[in-house]
């Protein structure tokens, strides 16, 4: 029987409802507008358009999907981050909004620093992932090189895709290894969003999450710390006199970073940030400014 874009869009929502997902309605206008390739604009202007029998087996088969809890960006492979739509496939997190936060705090730094001494010459992000990170970075540092870590070369690869697919590959260079052991010179900034999800959330994270998420990129084992802690033990040899760092975490693991980063810059101001809910969520340290920093 044939169907409309507005009948399959209601069964979709429907479907979705049932299944708990939350924002059903939302999902099911990204799902069909994924197989007809048209905006939800277009799809709500003219619900009375027929679907083709092979648009309704892909929109059943991606509804399908959705219901059994995969990840909407793994489904659509993209996600949007700071304004730029990302490669995401099962190798890599998916990018949070509240990583935008971290980018933003490390931005406003990066302009401050820009004002009093001049624009950060390089950067890294550790654990790049995606590359969401590493490469807004170099969109915004138009003269900065990035170097986009990961000790997994799938997400490496996914990484070097979305730095094609955005026109910064060759201001973001791609680093394969464990945290800052693979970088060859200090940096101005430093920024990661490294797992640090403790091993007995796990079994509580919602569906999407717990089950089809890389866990090896959500959690380091035990309570979460030990990935951010040892990178503020690396650090100090790979951050210039002036530069900064910046790391997301858990609200809970706050006493345990700062007083790491304390030991590891002892000199350092060290802050704690909030994300846009208020939650303690971004570590950052600053190194005050030595006669050699550029």
């Amino acid at each position: 029987m044939s169907s409309t874009w507005g009948q399959a869009l209601q069964t979709a929502q429907s479907r979705l409802r049932n299944a708990g997902i939350a924002d059903a309605w939302l999902d099911a206008e990204l799902l069909l507008s994924h197989v007809l390739k048209i905006s939800r604009t277009v799809l709500s202007a003219y619900p009375d358009t027929l679907l083709i029998d092979r648009e309704v087996r892909n929109v059943e088969t991606l509804v399908d999907r959705r219901a059994k809890r995969e990840p909407l960006p793994y489904i659509i492979g993209t996600r949007e981050f700071f304004g730029h739509s990302f490669l995401v496939n099962l190798s890599v997190l998916i990018p949070r909004p509240e990583t935008e936060t971290l980018l933003e705090y490390a931005l406003a730094w990066a302009h401050r620093r820009s004002i009093l001494v001049g624009s950060p010459e390089r950067v890294a992000d550790v654990g790049t992932g995606s590359g969401c990170l590493a490469i807004s970075l170099a969109l915004a540092l138009r003269s900065a090189m990035v170097y986009a870590i990961d000790q997994s070369e799938a997400a490496l690869g996914v990484a070097k895709e979305n730095a094609r697919r955005l026109n910064v590959i060759s201001s973001v260079k791609m680093l394969h290894g464990n945290l800052l052991e693979p970088l060859l010179e200090p940096v101005d900034l430093i920024i990661a969003n490294l797992p640090y999800v403790p091993e007995a959330e796990l079994p509580h994270l919602q569906p999407e999450v717990r089950d089809h998420e890389p866990h090896s990129a959500l959690t380091p084992g035990g309570d979460g710390t030990s990935l951010n802690r040892k990178l503020l033990q690396q650090a100090p040899k790979k951050l210039r006199s002036g530069g900064a760092m910046f790391l997301e975490f858990d609200p809970p693991q706050r006493r345990t970073l700062a007083e790491e980063a304390g030991r590891a810059f002892p000199t350092a101001a060290v802050q704690i940030l909030q994300d846009l809910a208020g939650r303690d969520r971004i570590l950052a340290v600053s190194l005050p400014v030595g006669p050699n920093t550029p």
